[in-house]
């Protein structure tokens, strides 16, 4: 569930994905700095709930395809609400 993942860290990785949308898992590894299985358990978690969708990108010949990622309308909201939520609660934003 949702409540299990830092709300903090979810604001960062979906304003991350909206601002560089069709982003991969490295990129946003990369410039997040959080570990790739973590980042991947906050990916899996968003893309159950229906905030992010995950492609394949099929124009990459390796064996494994990187996905990218994009937000869906619901995560667009919750981005909304996480950043309303967060402002109230005083946190402050690092820019990325």
């Amino acid at each position: 569930m949702i409540y299990e993942l830092n709300l903090r860290r979810v604001y960062e990785i979906l304003r991350f994905v909206e601002q560089n949308e069709g982003a991969t898992t490295n990129e946003i590894h990369k410039r997040l700095k959080i570990s790739k299985a973590s980042l991947l358990r906050y990916l899996r978690k968003l893309e159950q709930i229906g905030c992010i969708k995950r492609v394949e990108d099929e124009a990459v010949y390796f064996k494994k395809h990187p996905k990218k990622h994009y937000l869906t309308a619901k995560g667009i909201k919750l981005l909304s609400c996480l950043e309303e939520l967060l402002m109230d609660l005083g946190v402050t934003f690092s820019p990325h």
